[in-house]
């Protein structure tokens, strides 16, 4: 992980330097989006050597272009959060960029759609769908990777409400939303803190 870690970090930091202001602004907008959709579906295994960046300097008549893609998400949708021993930390917390709060644009964006239960729950039947593919899939399982779904969403609404950053979202305690029917939705907030050292 070190070894990664200092690549990623001294990649970045070259990059970074010969970026203009605009593909600075690219490259926070898109490492953003990674955070969101990472810690929305809570994947275990986004190490430093899981995911690429593409860099397109300026060029005539061309902008700067950068862009990330996320790699190898095996390991998304958990039914439960990963045990203290070990805790899968989402590598991307150790960076500079996870200390810049979230853009007020991105703030906007998502907080509509985590907000809104049509568009959860559009979501969580999109997701059923392709998860029914598997044939093990069992409902029991689908519901508790759900509350583990929700629990994530509102950690992230609210910090974006704060108008916080990835490296404190990725600090707030697990909870997990179960949805009882008729009783609606309950929260389970858990007692461990996420461990994003070596553990």
């Amino acid at each position: 992980r070190d070894r990664y870690q200092r690549r990623v970090h001294g990649v970045l930091a070259k990059m970074q330097n010969r970026l203009t202001l605009h593909g600075q602004a690219q490259l926070q907008d898109q490492f953003q989006r990674l955070v969101v959709l990472d810690y929305v579906i809570r994947n275990t295994d986004r190490g430093y050597d899981n995911w690429l960046i593409k860099w397109r300097p300026a060029a005539p008549g061309q902008d700067e272009e950068v862009r990330i893609a996320g790699i190898d998400n095996g390991l998304a949708f958990p039914h439960k959060h990963p045990d203290n021993w070990r805790s899968y930390p989402f590598s991307w917390a150790d960076l500079p960029l996870a200390r810049i709060p979230f853009s007020e644009q991105m703030c906007t964006s998502v907080l509509a759609k985590v907000e809104s239960k049509a568009w959860r729950d559009l979501l969580i039947d999109d997701v059923r769908q392709v998860m029914r593919a598997d044939r093990r899939f069992t409902e029991y399982a689908f519901q508790r990777q759900m509350g583990v779904l929700r629990g994530q969403m509102f950690n992230l609404a609210q910090v974006l409400r704060q108008r916080g950053s990835p490296a404190q979202l990725v600090a707030k305690r697990p909870v997990v939303v179960d949805c009882h029917g008729d009783r609606g939705l309950l929260l389970r907030f858990l007692h461990s803190r996420p461990c994003f050292q070596s553990c």
